[in-house]
């Protein structure tokens, strides 16, 4: 950003006044630096059941479909709202599945369709005609969250291990012996991520689920994130990170589980087999909406926001300038007889156009022989909402923080620790940190290391806990986000400080200082 105020519009950089150049500059090379955050590595086994899929992952282990009664009993968990024209088909699925579930939980999140009767009647049908392989379980709710909807599944899965998969998609006759192959062959296995692809019924939906959806031959096991359309993992590794992040106004729950459950999880698979078929949105509108809930649940997270959204921004502004040049150009190339203006703004439009082609290499779509204008539609209704939910989801950020705080409904602890807590260490100080999430407090955690660690940025370990760089933590500035709950006489302030330096005691002393006058000693014992 920087570089187009510098380079395309250097005249208006240098008519800025330095201390507004010098506060811009900090704000750009602050969000610069969120932006480098890199995807937490984990060690992941890759399980195949085909050639064809072992020339993506040569190292892969070869999978094979078991009896039925080899796989550890597991509960399918889901949730939907107004879902009365898939959710027959959706049982049907799993009802054909080589390997059935133990159960099925369904939480119905507010429909105001035939949703729920549809699905009683399937299941009395079933009945009928000689009974299930599972039990069956439908929970109706008030409107709730795709997280809270599958958290409130979750709540009444009674098996070890949970699917996750949504009422929208068609699963493979084999998803569930797939997926849970990697916990028979390695049983120590904590998470097994599947696969999904797109069904789209025009070019123009073909085009931009491939702009959206990645190809199996690039991703990196290692860093992938899985969908909750396909994915397995114990029960207890679910809870340990809180379940799916319900402070999220709808939707974009997946990518920031996902961090979480990085942190928490050391034992992965990925099985690209087990495979679930999404039904893209068939109309315009309906793509955009899609597309405006899953850019402004990523803004509200704040993981994959500034990675992606942050580019997306300064492209946005690179090419807006050139039209804008361009369109200038050619204005004055028509009231003024310079011919070197229309060439000018010719170059000007080129380069924009050399910038979007850049741009959209990297969404090249899949599907072969898609025309040109219909894969640049998509590209633009896809960016052109993200940029609507990008906004969206600024302006929703502050109260989403809010309700994430609130998550730690004991109340607030305070810690100065002289090492960052990675949540998988197994020394005192951890085990106490560990205990308090476990027992809903919202931890403040003030550490001498950085949060940027090689295991991954350590803010996203869990949501109800923020980590600081002491040498960078503004007590004033805590107490100003936090004034809220400081102010609440009946929530618990407390303080832990593992340090026990004179930089800790200082700042603990700013802190009271500032505001924080009910924070009170706390030992391990309580």
């Amino acid at each position: 950003m920087i570089g187009v105020a510098e380079v395309v519009i250097p005249g208006f950089w240098k008519l800025l006044p330095s201390n507004l150049r010098l506060v811009l500059t900090r704000l750009i090379v602050r969000l610069q630096t969120r932006a480098v955050r890199t995807i937490p590595r984990s060690d992941v086994d890759v399980y195949v059941f085909s050639p064809g899929a072992k020339k993506y992952f040569p190292d892969a282990h070869t999978g094979e479909l078991r009896e039925p009664g080899m796989y550890p009993p597991s509960s399918l968990v889901t949730t939907c709202r107004n879902e009365g024209a898939h959710i027959e088909a959706f049982l049907d699925a799993i009802r054909n599945q080589s390997v059935p579930p133990a159960e099925i939980v369904i939480c119905d999140g507010g429909s105001d369709d035939d949703t729920m009767d549809r699905a009683q009647a399937w299941y009395a049908r079933a009945m009928q005609e000689g009974g299930l392989p599972f039990e069956f379980r439908l929970i109706a709710a008030e409107p709730i969250s795709i997280a809270a909807g599958r958290n409130r599944a979750a709540e009444n899965a009674g098996h070890p291990i949970l699917l996750f998969t949504d009422v929208g998609a068609t699963l493979d006759k084999h998803w569930v012996a797939r997926i849970l192959e990697p916990f028979v062959a390695k049983p120590e296995t904590e998470v097994s991520m599947g696969w999904y692809k797109a069904r789209a019924k025009s070019a123009f939906s073909k085009a931009l689920s491939s702009y959206l959806m990645p190809a199996l031959r690039s991703i990196d096991p290692g860093t992938f994130l899985p969908s909750g359309r396909s994915l397995a993992l114990r029960r207890e590794v679910f809870w340990s990170v809180g379940g799916y992040p319900e402070h999220l106004s709808f939707a974009g729950e997946d990518s920031l589980f996902d961090f979480y459950l990085k942190f928490a999880a050391k034992q992965w698979a990925f099985v690209p087999e087990a495979l679930a078929y999404w039904d893209c949105p068939v109309s315009v509108t309906a793509w955009g909406k899609t597309l405006i809930g899953y850019a402004k649940g990523d803004a509200e997270g704040g993981v994959l926001f500034w990675d992606y959204y942050l580019k997306l921004l300064t492209f946005g502004m690179k090419f807006s300038i050139d039209l804008l040049i361009a369109a200038f150009s050619l204005f004055l190339g028509i009231i003024i007889p310079w011919n070197f203006l229309v060439y000018v703004a010719l170059l000007c439009f080129s380069l924009g156009l050399l910038r979007l082609f850049t741009f959209a290499r990297g969404y090249a779509p899949q599907q072969r022989g898609t025309p040109l204008m219909t894969s640049l539609a998509a590209l633009g209704l896809m960016l052109g909402s993200q940029l609507i939910g990008f906004i969206r989801g600024l302006r929703s950020f502050e109260e989403v923080e809010h309700r994430r705080i609130l998550g730690g409904s004991a109340g607030h602890v305070i810690c100065f620790t002289p090492r960052a807590f990675s949540g998988k260490l197994n020394d005192g100080e951890s085990e106490i940190l560990r205990a308090l999430i476990d027992d809903l407090w919202y931890l403040t955690v003030v550490s001498e290391e950085s949060p940027y660690t090689a295991e991954g940025d350590m803010r996203f370990i869990h949501p109800r806990m923020e980590v600081y760089q002491r040498s960078h933590f503004d007590p004033l500035d805590w107490t100003a986000k936090h004034e809220p709950y400081l102010m609440d006489y009946e929530r618990e302030i407390r303080f832990l400080d593992f340090s026990e330096d004179s930089f800790s005691r200082e700042l603990l002393s700013r802190l009271l200082v500032s505001g924080a006058e009910r924070l009170r000693p706390f030992s391990a014992e309580e």
